[in-house]
């Protein structure tokens, strides 16, 4: 650049883009910056393309105030700026929590002819709820229908889980009636998410209704749809339910995994049925699933309860021997059993006394208790 300058041959706005651009892609942004600035020094009129290369790499360092300076600059300058731009930005201030500035940003764009797409309001609508913001949340889907900008299911879906964790259903449903009236198919993962709220409020009807609608619209249920709704029948302890939706996806061929089986386990042991909660757990370990933290500790819990002690210290080993890593709730399922019940309590010709004796961790544990750290 000097050389040519001393050549008596001025270099243009395009020379001054192009190693702006090129500065960048190398990583050299500072260097790239103050060619900007020398650009301007100059007189020369900058354009999108003398700003944007900037742009684009302070969005990745996540630098995103000295993104949206140049930005502001750039559109000062009467130059539209382009969407991947705004939306990189807007997805950066999100992250940043700015969401207000977020917001003025999508006023800007709109203001300047740009009209955002549908992740850009995917990831101001996911801010808004993140921040609690519903109601604005839901003023901006309004908005994005008002734009002619189709919704997908994932901004859906983002919506409605914000209404779900305000603990809105009925927001959520008429959201649902809305979007069904406009056309829009919400699609599995929409339909996931409104199926978790049912279930979350108890509304099984509601949540299995879901169903029947995701099927006239073509649409199949997946593992996450089936293990929803059996632990949402679980929950309202509905064990008949929680079977028959079982039956239900295992006849569709849905292969359950390790969540849909524990959620059975769950309620069997909620029923104190340890023998189909157990056979229930044989059957996962059969077609290749690892039981998880939970499967586990919900299983030593019930046994915990009911004092078979010996079959707790087995599963526990077993959890131990699998190397999963119990969990505060594992053990404090343990200490209040042993701790509740002294091992001198259980009849010496008991048989849950003799499997006690061969267990290396009662053994252990006994100690603990009768050394009061416990």
């Amino acid at each position: 650049m000097g050389r040519m300058i001393e050549s008596g041959c001025e270099p243009d706005i395009i020379t001054y883009n192009a190693l702006i651009n090129g500065l960048c892609k190398e990583g050299k942004v500072e260097e790239a910056y103050q060619f900007l600035e020398q650009a301007m020094k100059r007189g020369l009129i900058l354009n999108k393309f003398s700003y944007t290369p900037l742009i684009h790499v302070y969005c990745r360092q996540g630098e995103y105030y000295r993104a949206l300076d140049l930005l502001i600059k750039m559109t000062e300058g009467g130059h539209k700026p382009d969407l991947v731009s705004c939306g990189t930005l807007i997805h950066g201030l999100i992250v940043a929590g700015e969401v207000d500035v977020a917001l003025t940003m999508r006023e800007k764009m709109l203001e300047k002819g740009v009209l955002p797409d549908v992740r850009i309001y995917n990831v101001l609508i996911s801010g808004l709820c993140k921040k609690g913001r519903f109601p604005t949340a839901k003023l901006l889907f309004a908005d994005m229908l008002d734009q002619n900008v189709q919704p997908d299911a994932f901004v859906y879906a983002t919506l409605v889980d914000g209404f779900i964790r305000n603990g809105d259903i009925q927001e959520a449903k008429k959201l649902s009636e809305l979007v069904i009236e406009k056309g829009i198919d919400p699609g599995v993962v929409g339909y996931n998410a409104l199926i978790k709220g049912f279930c979350k409020f108890g509304m099984m009807k509601d949540a299995f209704s879901c169903i029947i609608k995701m099927r006239k619209g073509h649409h199949v249920p997946d593992v996450f749809t089936y293990t929803t709704l059996i632990d949402g029948y679980v929950k309202q302890h509905d064990l008949d339910g929680a079977l028959k939706m079982f039956g239900l996806m295992v006849k569709q061929r849905c292969k359950p995994n390790v969540v849909t089986y524990t959620a059975l386990i769950n309620g069997f042991c909620g029923k104190a049925d340890t023998n189909r909660a157990e056979k229930i757990f044989r059957e996962m370990q059969s077609y290749g699933l690892e039981p998880n933290v939970v499967t586990y500790t919900i299983l030593i819990g019930r046994f915990c309860k009911d004092c078979k002690l010996a079959k707790a210290a087995s599963f526990f080993e077993l959890m131990l021997m699998s190397k999963c890593t119990p969990n505060d709730v594992t053990f404090h399922y343990l200490v209040n059993g042993f701790s509740n019940i002294a091992l001198t309590t259980i009849p010496k010709e008991s048989n849950e006394l003799q499997e006690v004796e061969k267990s290396m961790f009662l053994d252990f544990f006994g100690r603990m208790v009768s050394d009061g750290w416990v």
